[in-house]
């Protein structure tokens, strides 16, 4: 199995900067990486499963990559092929399976995504302190912004949404200030810097609640942020705004991790941060995803799964 690689090249796209050039090496180291993994089936006769751990032209960045319209013709001309010829296409949520099978009708296998056991053997740390936080780590892009939870504690009473304070944790986009400061909540609103992977499970584990953000896009329901995963192995109730039927709330309500609403539901949000905070005031736990049922994301699954697929595979003859 050959999967999309990372490497950054500093020639491409120079004109857009670090992000537009690193989004582009992805874009091609990703496309040669599937294209050897044809070419090593083709002429050595071995079975290619191809991974693919996010949508192709159907990515809701897709547009932000520095590609002619040849370059895109030739990049469809492509992923057709990929998924014509693979042997087995594995991908990451039912919505990307489906989203394939619309341009290359055949059987995906969903793999999702997971978190690391070894990050969650230590003992849960009780959050501290006297006000209620919520926390985003990682990066939170211009499609991301959480107006509706900042809506929210505008319109909360008083008593409880003064006890809330939300710490945005990574790369933030700057209109998310600028919309705390235009619905009056900015006081409550702290960004802070990226931090390193042990420290933002730390993090995490050390909030009353979570904040997921699925991207405000017409790709939404396909979008499985990595995040989601090691927020459900926290233990941590997740607040998550984005598509109500996506595939990242199919895996909130899976795993009893939270609630997803809408972009424009202030009232369920507003309802849901008031219940956690009454539990918190209440010295009532305050649950997430349990465990046991955690424990299904966990890599070590994906791992066997992974494997069972590949012991599957028959001897593939040259093309």
């Amino acid at each position: 199995m050959i999967r999309a690689g990372f490497a950054k090249d500093d020639r491409l796209a120079p004109r857009h900067g670090a992000r537009r050039r690193i989004r582009g090496a992805r874009y091609v180291a990703g496309r040669l990486a599937y294209g050897v993994g044809r070419s090593v089936r083709r002429h050595c006769g071995i079975p290619w499963v191809a991974d693919l751990r996010d949508p192709w032209t159907g990515i809701h960045h897709y547009d932000q990559f520095p590609a002619t319209a040849l370059a895109r013709a030739l990049d469809r001309r492509m992923e057709e092929r990929v998924l014509r010829e693979a042997d087995r296409v594995v991908v990451v949520s039912p919505t990307m399976a489906t989203q394939f099978a619309v341009s290359v009708p055949r059987t995906y296998d969903v793999i999702t995504n997971g978190f690391d056991p070894d990050d969650f053997r230590a003992a849960a740390l009780p959050p501290a302190g006297d006000r209620f936080v919520i926390r985003h780590i990682g990066n939170l892009s211009r499609t991301q912004i959480p107006g509706t939870l900042w809506l929210a504690l505008r319109d909360l009473e008083s008593e409880v949404g003064k006890l809330v304070r939300v710490e945005l944790i990574g790369n933030v986009d700057g209109t998310a200030m600028e919309a705390a400061a235009r619905y009056g909540v900015q006081e409550q609103v702290k960004v802070l810097p990226y931090v390193d992977h042990g420290e933002a499970v730390r993090l995490m584990r050390t909030s009353h609640a979570l904040l997921l953000v699925i991207n405000d896009v017409p790709q939404a329901a396909s979008i499985v942020t990595g995040k989601i995963f090691e927020y459900v192995a926290s233990g941590r109730p997740v607040v998550g705004i984005g598509l109500e039927h996506g595939d990242a709330a199919s895996i909130l309500r899976t795993a009893r991790a939270g609630r997803m609403s809408a972009h424009d539901d202030v009232a369920a949000v507003a309802a849901q941060v008031r219940g956690l905070v009454s539990d918190w005031r209440d010295g009532r736990a305050l649950r997430g995803a349990p465990a046991e049922v955690a424990a299904a994301f966990g890599r070590d699954r994906q791992a066997a799964q992974l494997a069972r697929l590949l012991e599957g595979l028959p001897n593939a003859g040259r093309d």
